[in-house]
């Protein structure tokens, strides 16, 4: 059993807590129905009997139990999202909470979870967290199961299930005691108290055995309130509205000297949790709800403050509001806008903003709040807040709060490339000149430099006359100094202080200086293209909601994606950038149009990209520092840009790219090999991230015929990677560097285009982007053979092929039959290679036969693996969905035992006992989760595929049985059951436990 919320778990009163079989026999099918409703006013022991069902539960499980007990806050739904969330223990997260919750609960099938929720009544009918409810309820997995209990009946939609019988319903006139049990209950409690006619409310019996009375609320003043002072009345009043209390709390509420902690401790109907939290009985709400809980300045600010300290926000501004004054309000929006909200997330303070009045939004405070919270997301909007809460600051000589306001309004200002602002931040700060003020002042110095353009050893002065201060900078030196020093061309220098401070970044700030970081690394030469498929699911979370920003980031990712080879990804890049067009400048288009410039170039369309370069690109564009890394290429293609850039100082790391770039004008205008050859290559990965990979073998072919023999792997390489480029400078590229190309066309294989699949699992078969080869070469059997081996090997000498193709035969005779089955085989899986070019998927080198297994020729056992690592990686990490989307891929792929059909079935055997280990767990495991989706024909064939490859799996009958014991065919469960326990018995094994538990679930107790 699981209790997630133990700290919002009812105590009950010992009391009352006779067990009552009647009632725990309906609690008991809850497992069995979709939904159970226990509805009674307060103190019928709706909470007493969840406890006993739930510890019945736990002593012979049926399923899982979850708790939930509903606050007051969680009308909102906001804080009931999160209850929901913590009540099946996942965290928080930006995903629709009801499809988390009910993937929490499905991933846990075959087992069944029932979902507790007390105290409904505290939702509001017809409200949004009500809706979130009505919502679970309609799309609750097959294994789930859902009790609500409260003092009034849900508002929910429940008429399918009630015209299914799927609803269990206990009302007042079923928790109420009966005559017999209230005997009982006073026998085993107080047998000297008399019966008394209390309707079988076993709150007011439990409170009449304390003290008898005909009246409760009498008793309740006379003989329980009367001896207390006003005071502590008062104090009982001011802590009726609170879910639990601790001493912090009491103290806070009612005053460290009001006694109520002793007076709590001896209360009736008040009792502690197992965290050793007190929760005050529902009755009590009832009786103190006409006191007047008084009140005043003082008191309002320590509980308030005592909330606040406690992180509870949301519950001290309803305090402030209900009780304060406007000076309370302001002073919470005060502490909460400087103190708490850079570190919460979004929805929260969303919600204690939507909590103030017009007055208190439109206070500095307010202002600086709603800054705070619109600056990640719109800027532009962000800003007058934020210079209206200044110009109160100043106004009031608030210093600290100013500083801090002109902190975002540097941001902004940044974000603008607005000069002329920072500098009139800058010279507020001096003149506030508090040290935070003095930080800020040398910061927007830096930040106005690097804007200018200025060299970056200035900026870097900036940056460690700000450090040296000693206040903060939270990650903003990082963002200036990657900035300036790649608009400098010196990434190195600037490098350290990026690192740095990343270290010491706030969580506002993080991400864009782990954007900086990655193009400073970029720059120096620390990571390289095998980075990126890490990044392509875009920018980081937090930089994707400052939309002025994640433009930039996917265009300088689709620039990068397409200097690497990566065109599909740079193009998925481009769309994310496009999304944000609306949001930015000109100059914020720059590399959007100069990856759409490089993807021409790759596809040897220089004069298009020509044209996108001149139209797109401009010197105005020279401010982001990722089109200087752009310009090189530009230059190649663009008369117009290399005219107007020619004397432009790009920066020493830019220099190498430059100097590659005339190189390759040198080579295409006279031939001249030589500037190629002088190139660094043995670090080519300096210049090669300013160029896509045609014109990186371009230059390298170049650098090879000047006699630079260092250029000759990265020609090899890049001839492999893009065979049409290879191709176009073999017939018409320039005259030193053709004959190089055609050589290296007859050296290195092609990489191909398409892409093989061979499937081993089942009969052979050999696809073709996903379409099935049906090629009289793989009609050979020897060709068939030949692959299937080496599907099984790998790699192996020839003579080892031939012997286990042609054991018969001399060794002549086997060399012939080799050499011809091998050139039927490498035509079969690369019909497109010409004449003369060498193989890229099956190759014969020396006496070593390989085939090349890759992106381009798969086999579905690797694939086949790889799904099941995935899947159980998904399953450990609680994503059903994705567990079955891959697990029932995997149990597709799986036609049968693997090289079934080879013609010796020893070249398999260790590896198709394993693969067929792993799907019958894939199978079931599969199973499991089409149960839980209530898909029993899908459930049952996973089953009856998990038996048929393995008779002894008693997992697969009991999966199969509960399939039956859903459907209600307790006979057919048993028959299969049964059937198991013979095949087994016959095999001298005994059933495991669950086989037999499960045979006695559907009705039959095994000898």
């Amino acid at each position: 059993m699981t209790v997630e919320r133990g700290s919002q778990r009812k105590a009950t009163d010992p009391a009352t807590s006779l067990e009552r079989p009647r009632l725990l026999q309906i609690m008991d099918g809850r497992f069995e129905r979709s939904l159970t409703v226990l509805t009674a006013g307060a103190g019928f022991g709706k909470s007493t009997l969840l406890r006993q069902s739930m510890d019945r539960n736990a002593e012979d499980p049926q399923g899982i139990d979850l708790f939930l007990a509903c606050r007051p806050v969680d009308e909102r739904p906001n804080e009931f999202a999160a209850a929901l969330r913590r009540a099946v223990g996942i965290a928080r997260g930006d995903d629709d909470v009801i499809d988390a919750v009910c993937s929490e609960m499905w991933r846990r099938s075959p087992v069944e979870v029932a979902l507790i929720v007390d105290d409904i009544h505290l939702l509001p009918p017809g409200g949004e967290a009500a809706a979130l409810l009505q919502d679970l309820l309609d799309r609750l997995p097959a294994n789930a199961h859902l009790v609500l209990s409260g003092r009034r009946p849900p508002s929910l939609r429940t008429a399918r299930l009630e015209a299914a019988g799927d609803v269990s319903h206990l009302r007042e006139t079923d928790l109420a005691f009966t005559g017999g049990e209230q005997t009982a209950l006073l026998a085993q409690r107080a047998p000297e108290h008399e019966p008394t006619d209390l309707g079988g409310w076993p709150a007011l019996l439990a409170l009449s055995m304390a003290s008898p009375t005909a009246r409760v609320d009498d008793f309740v003043w006379e003989e329980v309130l009367r001896p207390f002072p006003a005071s502590q009345v008062r104090g009982l009043a001011r802590l009726i509205g609170l879910d639990w209390l601790d001493a912090a709390r009491i103290d806070a509420f009612a005053g460290p000297d009001s006694g109520l902690r002793d007076v709590i401790d001896g209360l009736p109907l008040c009792h502690r949790d197992d965290e050793g939290r007190v929760h005050l009985h529902a009755l009590w709400e009832r009786v103190l709800e006409g006191i007047d809980p008084e009140w005043d300045d003082d008191a309002v600010a320590a509980a308030s403050s005592m909330l606040a300290d406690d992180g509870w926000y949301r519950e001290a501004l309803e305090l402030c509001i209900e009780h304060g004054t406007v000076r309370h309000v302001e002073g919470l929006v005060r502490r909460y806008a400087t103190e708490a909200v850079e570190h919460l997330p979004t929805e929260e303070v969303e919600t204690f903003v939507d909590l103030l009045a017009d007055g208190a939004r439109r206070s500095r405070f307010g202002c600086l709040l709603e800054g705070r919270l619109e600056i990640r997301r719109r800027p532009r909007v962000a800003k007058p807040l934020l210079a209206e809460a200044r110009e109160g600051f100043a106004g009031r000589g608030e210093d600290a709060l100013e500083v801090e306001t002109l902190v975002l309004l540097g941001q902004i200002a940044f974000s603008e490339w607005d000069a002329t602002a920072l500098a009139h931040i800058a010279g507020r700060a001096r003149e506030i000149a508090t040290p935070a003020a003095r930080s800020l002042a040398a910061m927007m110095d830096a930040t106005r430099l690097t804007v200018e353009g200025a060299p970056f050893d200035g900026v870097r002065e900036r940056i460690e006359t700000a450090r040296a201060i000693g206040v903060p900078l939270g990650g903003v030196d990082g963002v200036v100094a990657g900035v300036a020093c790649r608009l400098s061309g010196v990434p190195e220098e600037g490098l350290p202080i990026v690192e740095r401070a990343l270290r010491e970044a706030t969580r506002a700030n993080k991400p864009l200086v782990m954007a900086n970081l990655f193009d400073v690394e970029w720059l120096a030469g620390r990571v390289g293209p095998d980075v990126l498929g890490m990044l392509d699911a875009g920018p980081a979370d937090g930089l994707a909601e400052m939309s002025h920003q994640a433009a930039a980031v996917s265009g300088l990712m689709a620039f990068a994606n397409a200097v690497a080879g990566r065109a599909r990804q740079a193009r998925r890049h481009l769309e994310r950038a496009d999304a944000f067009r609306s949001h930015q400048l000109r100059s914020g288009l720059a590399m959007p149009t100069a990856a759409r410039m490089a993807l021409e170039i790759a596809a040897g369309r220089d004069d298009v990209a020509a044209a996108i370069a001149d139209d797109g690109l401009d010197m105005s564009m020279m401010t982001d520092p990722g089109v200087r890394r752009a310009m090189p290429m530009a230059f190649l293609v663009s008369e117009k840009l290399r005219a107007e850039l020619e004397e432009v100082d790009l920066g020493p790391c830019y220099e190498v790219g430059r100097r590659a770039a005339d190189a390759l004008q040198a080579l295409r205008d006279a031939g001249d090999t030589g500037p190629a050859a002088a190139l660094p290559w043995s670090t080519s990965s300096r210049f090669s991230i300013f160029f896509v990979p045609p014109l990186i073998l371009e230059l390298a072919l170049g650098a090879v015929a000047g006699g630079t023999d260092a250029a000759s792997s990265v020609a090899r390489e890049m001839a492999a990677l893009d065979r049409e480029a290879l191709r176009r400078l073999a017939v018409g590229g320039p005259v030193p560097i053709r004959d190089g190309a055609a050589r290296l066309l007859k050296e290195v294989p092609a990489r191909p285009g398409d892409v093989m699949e061979l499937r081993a699992l089942g009969p052979f078969e050999l696809w073709r982007d996903g379409e099935p080869v049906d090629d009289a070469g793989l009609r050979r059997g020897k060709v068939r053979a030949l692959l299937q081996y080496l599907v099984a090997r790998g790699e192996c000498r020839r003579d080892e092929l031939g012997v286990a193709l042609w054991p018969d035969f001399d060794e002549e005779a086997m060399a012939n039959n080799l050499r011809v089955t091998l050139s039927h085989a490498m035509k079969l899986l690369e019909p497109e290679r010409q004449k003369g070019e060498p193989a890229y998927r099956l190759r014969a080198v020396a006496d070593r036969i390989e085939l090349a297994v890759d992106d381009a020729l798969t086999i579905d056992v690797a694939v086949f693996d790889e799904l099941l690592d995935a899947a159980e990686d998904a399953d450990r990490g609680g994503d059903p969905a994705r567990t079955l989307a891959l697990m029932d891929r995997a149990v597709e792929m799986y036609r049968g035992e693997y090289l079934e059909d080879c013609p010796e079935p020893a070249w398999g055997e260790a590896e198709r006992t394993r693969l067929r280990h792993r799907f019958v767990g894939a199978a079931l495991r599969a199973g499991e989760l089409r149960l839980g989706q209530g898909d029993l024909d899908a459930a049952r064939a996973r089953a009856v595929r998990a038996r048929h490859a393995d008779a002894y799996s008693e997992a697969a009958a009991r999966l199969e049985a509960l399939v039956y014991l859903r459907e209600g065919n307790r006979a057919a469960a048993r028959s299969v059951l049964d059937a198991m326990v013979v095949v087994l018995e016959d095999a001298g094994v005994s059933p495991e436990r669950e086989t037999l538990a499960l045979l006695r679930r559907a009705g039959r107790a095994p000898a």
